[in-house]
């Protein structure tokens, strides 16, 4: 299979590589990390409309861990009126993604929070602008007629991957845009001359839906090959998907509306409803309950004297019984 593999920027996991051309026609390949991509400036606006809603359930710093439960607990409790919590397990879906790599031992106030979120949130659209697959809305997203072929290329010279190669494919084709996954000895043909277009994180989030989406498919066709139209639909499904998440999350954090996330049916929403509201009824008994009991000797100066007068009260009327 030609995945078009650049092994330096694969093995890193956190670049990608643009193709500029000179006018001698001679290509010049350019790696770019994460932190050099140019992504988009999270507007101060909406990282104070999330810090308002932060605030409410995360109280100076936390794990990342407990920042994500405790965003989603708040989501079911806030929306529960009329089971409209239905949109919190996506909510949780993206606030779990944008914290895959965020060191587990920092501590989250409820700012940090919403820099972590909204970062992620603003560059996972650029799901929607890899070159040749499709176009439009996150929600509303079409395959281009372009996706298949661009992918056969990929793929030549075989004319199919197998389930199992599917998460691999995706990640590669994602980094790999346009002519750039060939060595620059081998570019002199191509015309391709731009910015990238989206950062690493929209790679990783289409391996890591590929690897969910093809343990399912093994359980029910096996191993199968899928052909350059299957493929097309995964990446489909995948940005789909992630619109879905971030419509929920800012329908959380910012207020927006909610009509572009699915409802289920009456049964299921409450069902749901009634789940989450339980798990969060139980994290808060949980990070409630009383301290255990102490000796008296380990007690503060005040309490042991309290604890030796009440003794001195009782003991006496012990002995009439």
């Amino acid at each position: 299979m030609k995945l078009g593999t650049v092994l330096l920027t694969l093995a890193s996991g956190a670049g990608a590589v643009s193709v500029e051309h000179a006018h001698n026609g001679k290509a010049q390949a350019t790696l770019f990390a994460g932190a050099g991509f140019e992504k988009g400036t999270v507007a101060p606006e909406d990282i104070k409309k999330c810090s308002a809603v932060s605030s409410k359930f995360i109280h100076g710093t936390v794990s990342p861990k407990y920042a994500i439960e405790k965003a989603a607990d708040f989501c079911a409790i806030d929306k529960a009126v009329g089971d409209k919590n239905y949109v919190c397990p996506h909510f949780k879906e993206a606030v779990t993604d944008s914290f895959r790599g965020v060191d587990p031992s920092e501590g989250i106030d409820y700012l940090r929070f919403c820099e972590i979120t909204e970062e992620y949130m603003l560059e996972m659209r650029g799901a929607a602008r890899v070159p040749n697959i499709g176009a439009g809305p996150m929600t509303n997203f079409k395959i281009s007629e372009t996706c298949e072929m661009a992918v056969s290329g990929a793929l030549a010279p075989k004319a199919a991957c197998t389930v199992g190669e599917v998460p691999d494919f995706w990640y590669s084709m994602c980094f790999n845009q346009d002519c750039a996954h060939f060595l620059p000895s081998r570019t002199r043909w191509c015309s391709v001359n731009r910015a990238p277009t989206h950062g690493h994180r929209v790679c990783d989030g289409v391996r890591k839906f590929a690897q969910d989406e093809s343990q399912l498919m093994k359980k029910i066709e096996g191993d199968a090959p899928l052909k350059p139209e299957n493929l097309c639909e995964v990446y489909k499904e995948f940005v789909t998907e992630t619109g879905i998440d971030i419509e929920a999350y800012e329908a959380v954090m910012l207020g927006d509306t909610v009509k572009r996330v699915p409802v289920p049916d009456v049964a299921v929403r409450a069902l749901m409803s009634s789940r989450m509201m339980n798990e969060a009824g139980s994290h808060y008994l949980r990070d409630n309950e009383g301290a255990p009991v102490e000796p008296v000797e380990k007690l503060p100066h005040s309490s042991a004297t309290k604890a030796g007068a009440l003794l001195a009260l009782v003991l006496p009327l012990a002995a009439f019984f």
